[in-house]
């Protein structure tokens, strides 16, 4: 038995399904029609690193470690970026390749830095650069440039964007998927192996950009579809290179929803006393007093075709200018603070001596979290309340990892995304954002016709391991999809299994 996982990021089921009623996405369709189809629900909050974390490891957050794109180091405000090596719990296709199965893992979000395992990796997002050694094994990397001219990154868009030279953008991002479904048609038609796993990532970028167009009549607002389309060919050609008799599943990560507004949640906690910022440097106030401000320096730029080297600017001078950023944080002082932007939900850290050695101890703790809760909860904005909902991570994680868990996740308002500084408290949002559904659709021999299923993306690595016959480790998360199966898989007992060091015991 082959199995074959594609995974696109971001690709948004509503629009899926909206598309093949209308008889477009050919190859999507037939699957559809043929096998079981539905939502998958994403991880909270639904960040691509974090919900592609659970898609390989079975757990949730709380479990493998990953809860946004950065951890803070220990003890301290400073960051780590996420990678492979954050991950403390196997992967999935780990327990397959010591069981001797070949796996070909191409693409997958947080695979770098790779690890040795029974058949091939090309590790995906976020390696940061090409220059790195991002395949096992290591002469593999030659191969795929040599005979693919394959790239990790896309040139960055923004200059292009700005200039509103979306035909140029479109085209790039569809040059690079293209050279990675060459490759992967290749690997695919060409090695022996029982498990694939492939991701498609641009469909989030183009998402960000242009899902809003879809409800206007601007010239981009049939961009979103084109390019789904331009993914059902991709799909297929997948498809037609693993060859006949295979079990296929495709899954999303998160889906995509519009956005009115950004919510710069640390402006309100400053507000509200909970948060410190220290005085601004003596030239900022002096620039600021005179009307030369970072917005207007802004606009000054792009009149004079200069706009992106503003990112050039070092941290330095960009603090002359008013206006709060991370950097200006008193953390001595400070109660709780909002550390990245995040979709759906506002992460909240409390500033404790556990985690920070800040200033809240644990007898505080529980003070605090309750007038946050009220302060949060009483936001209004245009007359309507922006949060929906508090919850503490105890209330929704759970595992080893939870103590490096944001304390409070605050449910936003539809349209609204949580944000860390702003001009204002509640500023216009330009780009759309992650949603908490992805999508869900599975045909084959051992696959039911089944659709508007419910699924979590947890549990296709405990379903693909009872595909293959294999026990499920009982710290895994996510269950076994029992009423997607048929056959022999739906009706074999499903094994357990204690933890066990896949690190120590793979076999190559």
């Amino acid at each position: 038995m082959k199995v074959l996982v594609l995974g696109i990021d971001g690709l948004d089921p509503a629009l899926v399904f909206r598309m093949v009623s209308e008889g477009k996405l050919p190859t999507i369709a037939s699957l559809i029609k043929k096998g079981v189809s539905g939502n998958l629900r994403s991880t909270i909050p639904p960040y691509s690193i974090v919900a592609w974390t659970s898609f390989m490891t079975g757990r949730e957050p709380g479990g493998h470690g990953v809860f946004t794109n950065m951890s803070f180091k220990e003890k301290s405000y400073e960051h780590t970026i996420n990678n492979a090596s954050t991950i403390v719990t196997p992967l999935f296709w780990e327990f397959l390749s010591n069981a001797g199965k070949r796996c070909l893992i191409f693409s997958v979000y947080n695979t770098y830095p790779v690890k040795p395992l029974n058949g091939l990796c090309i590790a995906g997002y976020v390696t940061p650069d090409d220059s790195l050694e991002y395949t096992y094994p290591k002469e593999l990397k030659q191969e795929l440039i040599e005979k693919f001219g394959y790239r990790l990154h896309s040139e960055n868009p923004k200059e292009l964007y700005a200039k509103k030279q979306h035909k140029e953008i479109i085209a790039m991002w569809c040059d690079l998927i293209n050279r990675k479904v060459n490759t992967f048609c290749y690997y695919l038609a060409k090695e022996s192996w029982d498990f694939a796993v492939c991701c498609l990532t641009k469909s989030d970028s183009v998402s960000h950009h242009y899902w809003k167009e879809m409800s206007t009549e601007s010239p981009q607002k049939n961009v979103m579809e084109d390019f789904y389309e331009t993914v059902d060919t991709y799909v297929k050609r997948l498809i037609d290179a693993a060859g006949k008799d295979i079990e296929v599943i495709i899954v999303s990560d998160h889906g995509f929803i519009a956005l009115d507004y950004h919510v710069n949640f640390n402006n309100f906690l400053l507000s509200k006393g909970h948060l410190s910022v220290r005085q601004a440097p003596l030239a900022a106030r002096l620039l600021n007093k005179i009307g030369i401000s970072k917005k207007n320096l802004h606009r000054g730029m792009v009149k004079l075709g200069f706009e992106y080297s503003l990112e050039n600017i070092s941290p330095k001078v960009k603090d002359l200018f008013q206006g709060n950023t991370a950097r200006n944080i008193d953390f001595t002082k400070t109660i709780a603070f909002v550390d990245a932007n995040s979709p759906e939900y506002g992460l909240v850290y409390i500033n404790t001596t556990e985690m920070f050695n800040g200033p809240v101890l644990p007898d505080e703790y529980p003070r605090v979290v309750q007038q946050l809760k009220n302060d949060l909860l009483a936001l209004m904005h245009n007359g309507v309340k922006v949060v929906e909902n508090i919850m503490t991570r105890e209330e929704i994680y759970t595992g080893a990892e939870l103590s490096k868990a944001p304390h409070l996740l605050i449910k936003l308002r539809k349209g609204y995304y949580s944000a860390t500084f702003g001009e204002e408290l509640f500023t216009p949002a330009t780009l759309s954002t992650h949603s908490g559904k992805g999508i869900f659709i599975a045909q084959g021999e051992h696959f039911s016709t089944k659709n508007e299923v419910e699924y979590e993306i947890i549990d296709i690595a405990s379903t693909v391991l009872h595909l293959f016959g294999m026990p499920i480790p009982r710290s895994f998360d996510g269950k076994v999809l029992i009423d997607a199966l048929k056959g022999t898989p739906a009706t074999s007992p499903i094994q357990y299994q204690e933890d066990v060091s896949i690190i120590d015991d793979i076999q190559l």
